[in-house]
C-alpha cells in the first residue's frame, strides 16, 4: 500500500462527486491536497468533512 502521509497533491473538480470524495479520501490519509474548482465563490472549505 501507497504511503500518504506529508504528500501533496492537487484535485481539480474539488467541488463535488469524485472530486470531491478522493480529495476528502486523500486527507484522510494525511496528504495535503490543493483544491482546485471552477468557481472560488462555490469553494466553500466548511463543507468538506473534518480531515480537512
Amino acid at each position: 500500500m501507497f504511503n500518504y502521509k506529508g504528500k501533496v497533491t492537487l484535485v481539480t473538480g474539488a467541488l463535488s462527486g469524485v472530486g470531491k470524495a478522493y480529495a476528502e479520501e486523500l486527507a484522510s490519509k494525511g496528504c495535503h491536497v490543493i483544491l482546485r474548482a471552477r468557481s472560488k465563490e462555490k469553494l466553500d472549505i466548511n463543507s468538506f468533512s473534518e480531515v480537512f
